[in-house]
């Protein structure tokens, strides 16, 4: 099934689902997802097991849908992704588009099923098990021209002091400091049912801003196409931003 939709560029994208991607393997992928949840809150016992596969059917269709939507506004020869966790996005990047993948997370219990994952879809990825923040420090020479993906990414900087989720911020400082293009998938929390309102759509507007402001061309997307249909409530749909540096032009 390929899923029609309309974005910010006046194009028409075909998009492949996570069930075209993995083909005879995604049983396999989703049952890896439902065992190793990618979601704290699923490691446990707390839910059910149809509960935790569908939430392994959405982290795959947003992941899925947000590294294509990246490809087609941003156009990378190589990324890296930060808190990749499993990698879908990157695992898509390399298995559609060929793009080179480097995946920053210390959780190995993730990254390692990223790598099974990976294997199984004949694709190899390079998998880095450290600190972010300290693989951005110590690598930030030679990430030139790649583009920086930020996939629900809540983290912060240790050795700064910073609290707890304000990394996601860092990271866009990060990504405008060196010039290069972004794509940002924000991390939820519960606001939207506790408070009323979307801290996600606050951080994203934020972050638009900054960004425009320092002269990049910025597009929000929502993830509201891919689950049309499901009778989902408004709470329950992303935004998400992809957005190209000054001299995105030159890199590429």
């Amino acid at each position: 099934m390929v899923l029609q939709t309309n974005f910010p560029l006046d194009l028409s994208m075909d998009l492949f689902t996570p069930e075209n991607l993995f083909g005879e393997f995604y049983p396999t992928v989703l049952n890896l997802l439902v065992e190793h949840s990618p979601f704290p809150g699923g490691q446990g016992n707390l839910f059910s097991r149809t509960a935790k596969l569908r939430a392994a059917r959405i982290h795959l269709q947003e992941t899925v849908f947000f590294a294509q939507v990246a490809f087609r506004e941003l156009n990378p020869q190589k990324s890296v992704e930060v808190c990749a966790g499993i990698g879908i996005p990157s695992i898509t990047l390399k298995k559609l588009f060929n793009v080179d993948s480097i995946c920053v997370d210390r959780d190995s219990r993730k990254t390692s099923i990223g790598k099974v994952i990976s294997e199984k879809i004949g694709i190899e990825l390079i998998w880095e098990e450290k600190d972010l923040f300290l693989f951005l420090r110590q690598n930030a020479p030679y990430l030139k021209g790649a583009t920086l993906l930020a996939t629900a990414a809540y983290c912060h900087d240790k050795k700064k002091g910073k609290p707890k989720g304000s990394g996601e911020k860092d990271l866009v400082y990060f990504a405008k400091n060196h010039q290069m293009d972004l794509a940002l998938f924000p991390y939820r929390t519960r606001d939207i049912i506790s408070r009323g309102f979307s801290s996600e759509k606050q951080r994203v507007d934020e972050y638009q801003k900054i960004l425009t402001e320092a002269g990049y061309q910025v597009k929000i997307h929502s993830t509201r196409s891919i689950f049309q249909g499901q009778n989902a409530p408004d709470w329950f749909f992303v935004n998400f931003l992809t957005a190209k540096s000054p001299n995105s032009e030159a890199k590429n």
